[in-house]
């Protein structure tokens, strides 16, 4: 995949005379021609994507600065830097999965722009003016403008009046200790303004593990997070290994791990969390949608810490999705699990297809009758064979939608019913 392995070439287009200017030994993205003639281009080789130039046969990177500038492309066209009109540089800088603006001289000298925002995407540059899509820890995604020379900040378009600021679970930054080292993670608290909980005993646990899975999870404003803390349930969403926004080592930690690490990273944070107090250790749930999907299963096969799982189509089949995904990524599992051919028994190990006799916790899949990259056959495979083996599964089908919903009465129909699942087990375990 292009974050783990890449090569930058030059090519003339009168001749076709083609040359590499890098060795492969990086990953190299968004190469872009500036004013001055040279190319910009970001090369993750020193840990993480950096700032490099390259004019004529000699390539300098810009700057020293230990965060990224740049996520995984999982879409074309992106843009997490763009030429100023004084020969600067204006970035994304990605640090703990947190996103900020610099403007990053000629001569390598780092400034930060100050902005609210804490997930930058779409950057755009006109005349003095810098253009983006950024989304606030308390307020949804709108279009920005920035005035470097003024140091100004404007949000040009958005969705008008905001959430009520009383109403908002903010993140915090909490780390565990996990096998393969620290894991990176934000915690959101119950935030139910006019209504108290229990005052003897800390909040039920949601463990969200995002998809991707070389994704990340920014501290910005999210909708299902605040949803769980509006009604009384923390939230810790995970930055497993594996994810970006952390360096390339952190990356790199999903080599040949997926299914494990993941699965180790979300269980370590969850009894990190509770051995502090922050959330009740009797009622902690799991819950991640399509690679995070696999995650949750995995986790309830490896572990008995969660009340349930909640799976938003999820992952099953690692064998299957590695012949039915699209093209782009049809080869990332070799890089995430092994060869097919020689790492088998690996597929077979991490498919929870394969062993949804060892779940015993239940679990509530959603899924989309028109996937296209995990069938709704593997959604009902899934909960036939944990209900033949005595475990307890609860499938909801939406009829024409894929890996994802999209329309907003299926949206909260989702939300609504994953919610009763947790309270009917949590008011069950109060009654018992």
């Amino acid at each position: 995949m292009p974050w783990t392995r890449s090569r930058l070439w030059c090519t003339e287009l009168d001749s076709g005379r083609h040359e590499p200017l890098t060795d492969g030994d990086s990953s190299i993205i968004e190469p872009r021609w500036a004013r001055d003639g040279a190319l910009y281009y970001l090369d993750d080789r020193a840990g993480w994507w950096q700032l490099y130039r390259q004019a004529g046969d000699s390539s300098v990177r810009i700057c020293d600065y230990p965060a990224d500038i740049g996520r995984p492309p999982w879409q074309l066209a992106q843009a997490h830097h763009v030429n100023a009109r004084d020969d600067g540089t204006i970035a994304v800088s990605v640090d703990s999965a947190r996103c900020s603006l610099v403007d990053i001289r000629p001569s390598g000298r780092v400034r930060n722009i100050e902005v609210q925002e804490v997930d930058i995407t779409q950057l755009q540059v006109r005349g003095d003016d810098v253009w983006y899509l950024g989304s606030r820890e308390d307020r949804p995604a709108a279009i920005c403008r920035v005035d470097t020379d003024r140091g100004t900040t404007e949000r040009v378009v958005d969705e008008g009046a905001g959430p009520d600021p009383d109403c908002v679970s903010r993140p915090e930054p909490v780390m565990a200790s996990g096998p393969q080292g620290i894991v990176h993670g934000h915690l959101y608290r119950p935030c139910c303004p006019g209504t108290r909980g229990p005052g003897d005993r800390p909040p039920p646990l949601v463990v969200r593990a995002h998809g991707g899975p070389t994704a990340m999870r920014s501290p910005a404003w999210n909708p299902e997070v605040q949803f769980w803390t509006g009604h009384g349930i923390a939230v810790v969403e995970v930055n497993y290994g594996g994810s970006s926004g952390h360096g390339r080592i952190y990356r790199e930690r999903l080599r040949r791990r997926w299914g494990i690490a993941d699965r180790d990273d979300c269980i370590c944070m969850a009894k990190t969390l509770a051995a502090e107090g922050l959330c009740d250790i009797q009622e902690m749930f799991i819950a991640g949608n399509s690679a995070g999907g696999l995650t949750v299963l995995n986790a309830l096969r490896h572990s008995d810490l969660f009340r349930a799982g909640l799976c938003r189509w999820a992952v099953t089949d690692l064998a299957r999705l590695a012949t039915l995904t699209h093209r782009f990524e049809r080869g990332y599992l070799d890089f995430l699990v092994g060869d097919r051919k020689t790492s088998a028994s690996c597929y077979a190990e991490r498919s929870p297809a394969a062993h949804a006799h060892e779940i015993t916790a239940p679990v509530l899949l959603i899924q989309g009758d028109a996937d296209r990259i995990v069938p709704v056959s593997q959604a009902t495979a899934m909960a036939d064979a944990m209900t033949v083996n005595g475990g307890k599964a609860e499938l909801h089908i939406y009829p024409g939608e894929g890996h994802g919903l999209r329309r907003a009465e299926n949206i909260r129909s989702a939300a609504e019913t994953e919610l009763a699942f947790v309270r009917g087990l949590i008011e069950h375990q109060g009654s018992g």
